[in-house]
């Protein structure tokens, strides 16, 4: 893995058809203590908005966020395609809407465990519910240490019910999704076919910063592509280029960006 990617820099600047996608919280934009304040920097959003106005450029974000959270970036219009729910859900740059037909039998259970999940949040408890509409986030960091036995027991139970939905135990937070086979790499594979990328030479490059980036790296490596992961170098992984911060990736872009121009 290389930590310097001067000739990924290179390489992009050449190519004359891109398709660069996007995980947003953690490679985008700096984690917050509350999701809501994980607010997009303006002068990334303006480099992203420039490149996706380039011609042979695609600009995709591919989050666990829903469109919903999503848009609060990026407007219909703007060039931009939104892969929400790992893509489950999906707006391309024209506008139009995709959803995943096979989710819909775990629709019903998710409200039902959205509604189990609300005692676990707010004040008293200290969690912080993030609902996608296909998929539902209870974020735990700030609930204090002597109340996570009770916590976990919650969400055991609620574990104990689960059929058409999956349970994901992560860091900070734990996730329910529908239980079908899916991660990021499916999301960008709609992205790919319904923006008619698989009838021209593009060169793909995928941005994550979690092991649930690992299979739109694959992904892209697999299509002849590359990856950078952001975050400590210690991590494991199969991307082929590594940044620390999401700072640097702002710093790539503008750079791609000023190459890129300079072509014209």
């Amino acid at each position: 893995m290389k930590s310097h990617p001067e000739q990924l820099l290179k390489d992009l600047s050449e190519r004359e058809d891109l398709f660069l996608a996007f995980d947003r919280d953690g490679t985008l934009v700096d984690y917050a203590d509350h999701p809501d304040l994980a607010v997009m920097n303006e002068e990334l959003k303006k480099t992203l908005l420039a490149l996706a106005r380039l011609s042979g450029v695609e600009i995709a974000i591919v989050s666990a966020r829903s469109i919903k959270a999503l848009e609060r970036d990026f407007d219909a219009g703007d060039g931009v395609s939104l892969a929400g729910n790992y893509g489950l859900e999906v707006r391309l740059r024209d506008g139009s809407d995709i959803v995943e037909a096979a989710i819909a039998e775990a629709i019903p259970e998710l409200k039902t465990i959205l509604q189990r999940l609300e005692p676990l949040a707010g004040e008293d408890t200290g969690g912080i519910i993030e609902d996608h509409g296909l998929s539902i986030c209870l974020h735990w960091h700030r609930i204090e240490r002597n109340k996570m036995s009770f916590v976990r027991e919650q969400i055991q139970a609620i574990r104990e019910d689960l059929d058409k939905v999956r349970f994901h135990d992560y860091p900070t937070s734990f996730e329910f999704i529908p239980d079908i086979d899916w991660s990021k790499a499916d999301g960008l594979r709609v992205l790919e076919s319904r923006l008619g990328l698989l009838e021209r030479d593009v060169f793909s490059l995928f941005f994550g910063d979690t092991d649930s980036d690992e299979p739109g790296f694959e992904w892209s490596h697999a299509r002849g592509g590359s990856s950078v992961r952001v975050g400590s170098p210690k991590v494991a992984s199969i991307a082929k280029y590594r940044l620390e911060r999401p700072a640097q990736v702002g710093e790539l872009l503008s750079r791609l960006l000023e190459l890129r121009r300079s072509r014209v």
